[in-house]
């Protein structure tokens, strides 16, 4: 018996996946380098690590890898800070959700800085009993480490969990988690 949804954040409750690829590519731009956001969708859902190793192979730039952290990092917020809009109809889910009793968790491969800025900005963090954020384990996805995260700390059963997604590392992490 389902008793419990987890969330994806990126692109499922926050129209955030446009802001990440626009951040990382304006990053590029401030080391010289010419990329297009649009890198962003073919590794939507990975590392962090993962996405700045893409960014920097397609604008063809060398640097320092803190460097172009902290300056995302800028980035990102400044774009988030700007204002980040919740995907259609995903508040109105999470209030009825929560009106029928469910456990509702946030499963993220994203930083938790990131996460709490967006929750915070769309005012949505009292919906989730569980957030588990990309600092939380070691492998993030298509590794199933994040959703197993959020099972074990909503104390259900994989089978009773629903999962919604929209990248394909995040399916297969959630699919690897049972």
């Amino acid at each position: 018996m389902i008793k419990a949804v987890l969330f994806d954040l990126d692109g499922v409750i926050a129209n955030s996946e446009k802001l990440k690829g626009e951040a990382h590519a304006r990053t590029c731009r401030i080391y010289g380098g010419q990329v297009g956001a649009d890198v962003y969708q073919g590794v939507m859902g990975q590392s962090g690590n993962s996405v700045m190793k893409a960014f920097l192979e397609a604008s063809a730039i060398n640097v320092d890898r803190d460097d172009y952290r902290r300056t995302f990092k800028e980035q990102y917020r400044s774009l988030l800070e700007g204002g980040v809009e919740a995907m259609p109809g995903a508040i109105k889910l999470l209030k009825t959700l929560t009106d029928q009793n469910w456990k509702i968790g946030l499963v993220s491969s994203s930083e938790r800085w990131m996460i709490d800025l967006i929750l915070k900005s769309l005012s949505i963090e009292k919906y989730f009993s569980v957030i588990v954020s990309g600092d939380d384990v070691t492998r993030h996805k298509p590794s199933p480490d994040l959703y197993n995260r959020a099972i074990e700390l909503m104390e259900v059963k994989p089978e009773d969990v629903i999962v919604i997604e929209d990248s394909e590392s995040g399916v297969v992490a959630a699919r690897s988690a049972g």
